[in-house]
């Protein structure tokens, strides 16, 4: 299906955390070695008081976000009118219109 396995993953109540770093330096560095950020859409996305931070650094530093409409949510005027990958209404084609703009973007 996809063409490259993603290698990171950061899911802060899951992932190695350092300690000793503030978290938002910590946060900041991960998305800074990022190929991608990929932004699962959804109302917890959207009522999350971090995630979208993380959408707008991601954009700030250049690093390529992919929006993913996971769960049908109501408008979000912090993605309001951005292209999106929509797995709502068929998770196959969802899967592989991502695989398609990861190659578009050399990922």
């Amino acid at each position: 299906m996809l063409s490259r396995m993603l290698l990171r993953c950061y899911m802060y109540p899951a992932s190695e955390r350092n300690y000793h770093t503030q978290f938002v330096r910590e946060l900041e560095s991960v998305i800074i070695d990022a190929a991608a950020t990929l932004c699962i859409l959804s109302e917890a996305w959207k009522n999350s008081q971090w995630t979208i931070r993380e959408y707008f650094f991601s954009e700030e530093v250049g690093i390529p976000v992919f929006l993913l409409r996971a769960k049908e949510m109501k408008p979000s005027l912090a993605v309001a009118g951005a292209p999106y990958i929509d797995f709502v209404a068929n998770v196959i084609r969802g899967f592989e219109r991502l695989d398609r703009e990861l190659k578009r973007k050399g990922l």
